[in-house]
């Protein structure tokens, strides 16, 4: 019995001492200790020239990394390289050399044993600019709260089409997003922050809706005088149809696309022809816009479905090249008969509205051919006619002429595609008119009368022939 108790007490004995000397012999006195690892590497007994050869290693690597901001395919990067993210080397290898190694005995053997049965990760710290972190996160968190913004298009210094990326609309949380982003900064951990946002307004045209547009299909322009609300409804006109993306075979509508012209709308008032004549309303000025970009269109080698000339033409382009709109009523209408999608670029400014129509290289076209049959006049009549209660004893209303005109285009595409169209347009001439007061309407009978009478040649045909031409 005795016998066996002594030898239960040497097992035990032999136990004890295996538990309190095992760390010792494995780990010895001096290097990391055994199960220890940082940043995912084990460094087990490493001794203090590796510890700084690694960690020199990882200095360099933050050199391109990043933390990227994230929401679902949108991301945003914060360069390392520029908070001067940079290990501390010391403080680093004397966290890594100490564990296990300083304290009490039995603080070192307990951390021993627990490194040896489950490995202890440990990460490099790391000093960086913590204040430029936060303006970064400040102005992009403002950014991101502005409306969302479309992808659009634009051009280098060298006349090359480039796309430039859409915007979302995110309201964040500042103060959660700094401090997470500390957080996997301080732990080097580079994966993406995922962006939880309160609100979301996404963009409606995406970069790679874009994708194929290259090249300029067609454009042109025209000017504008100083009328400043003229100026600002062509502005706010272009604005409004800049930026449309058609697929091929779509419908572009100028009317549906800007909306109705109006004061509520914010346009001013300006010239405009109502009923033949020019008179102010809301809108003046809009058919320059849908006049350029008919040209544009032409250029382009799209097909026109719909378009009308306006009841005179107009100073700003040619005769028959002109497109009148009018809310609720006369539309222009083009259709994307390409192979691929086309975009509108309109911009005003400084007198002068231009229409670009974008698209790809393969659907523009190799020549256009533009042609004006000569303008046939359409005469305008004369007539007078007595206001009863007119005070002045003659007002003269000017008319004009009509004209009927004929525009042919002939287009033509590298790879054997042709079209050829034919748009025409009458100008309704508009006939003077003689205002006579009574007074004068009876000076003139008097007249045309006394002249009858002397039976002079000629002078009773030119009487009565004036004499009809006055109405009452």
């Amino acid at each position: 019995m005795k016998k066996n108790t002594m030898i239960v007490a040497g097992v035990v004995a032999g136990i004890m001492l295996v538990l309190i000397f095992f760390p010792l012999f494995v780990n010895g006195t001096s290097g990391v200790v055994r199960g220890v690892k940082l940043q995912d590497r084990d460094v087990s007994g490493w001794q203090a020239e590796g510890l700084q050869r690694y960690l020199a290693e990882q200095n360099n690597k933050y050199e391109n990394a990043a933390l990227n901001l994230t929401y679902q395919t949108y991301t945003w990067s914060i360069p390392m390289r520029d908070l001067k993210l940079a290990i501390n080397a010391e403080k680093t290898a004397a966290a890594v050399s100490s564990y296990g190694r300083t304290g009490s005995w039995f603080r070192q053997w307990w951390e021993q044993w627990q490194s040896y049965l489950n490995p202890v990760q440990m990460n490099c710290t790391v000093a960086y600019d913590v204040a430029h972190l936060n303006e970064i996160l400040r102005a992009k968190v403002d950014e991101l709260a502005a409306p969302p913004r479309n992808a659009s298009v634009s051009f280098n210094e060298a006349g090359d089409v480039v796309i430039e990326t859409e915007k979302p609309c995110l309201i964040l949380d500042y103060v959660q997003v700094a401090k997470v982003a500390e957080k996997k900064i301080n732990a080097q951990d580079f994966s993406p922050l995922i962006l939880q946002p309160s609100q979301v307004d996404l963009p409606t045209l995406r970069k790679e809706q874009l994708a194929s547009i290259n090249a300029i299909l067609g454009e042109y322009t025209t000017y504008y005088g100083g009328d400043e609300n003229r100026s600002a409804n062509i502005y706010k006109g272009s604005a409004a149809v800049s930026g449309a993306l058609l697929a091929p075979g779509e419908t572009f509508s100028f009317n549906d696309t800007t909306g109705l012209r109006t004061y509520e709308a914010g346009y001013l008032s300006a010239p405009v022809f109502i009923n033949g004549e020019l008179v102010p309303d809301a809108g003046g000025g809009i058919c320059q816009v849908s006049t350029t970009m008919f040209n544009a269109v032409l250029l382009a080698g799209l097909d026109v479905v719909q378009r009308t000339p306006h009841f005179a033409p107009v100073g700003y382009t040619e005769i028959g090249r002109d497109a009148t709109v009018a809310d609720n009523s006369i539309d222009f209408i083009w259709v994307n008969s390409a192979k691929s999608p086309v975009y509108v670029m309109a911009t005003a400014g400084g007198g002068a509205i231009n229409v670009k129509i974008l698209g790809n290289s393969d659907d523009r076209p190799s020549g256009v051919a533009i042609t004006t049959e000569p303008a046939k006049v359409l005469p305008h009549e004369k007539k007078e006619i007595v206001v009863n209660d007119q005070k002045e004893d003659v007002i003269e209303e000017e008319g004009h002429d009509g004209y009927s005109v004929v525009v042919h285009r002939r287009v033509s595409w590298s790879d054997g595609r042709a079209l050829t169209d034919t748009f025409y347009s009458v100008y309704d001439p508009v006939t003077t008119i003689t205002k006579l007061s009574p007074q004068e309407a009876q000076k003139r009978v008097a007249s045309l009368a006394k002249a009858t009478m002397e039976h002079k040649p000629g002078k009773g045909r030119e009487a009565s022939e004036a004499k009809n031409r006055i109405q009452t």
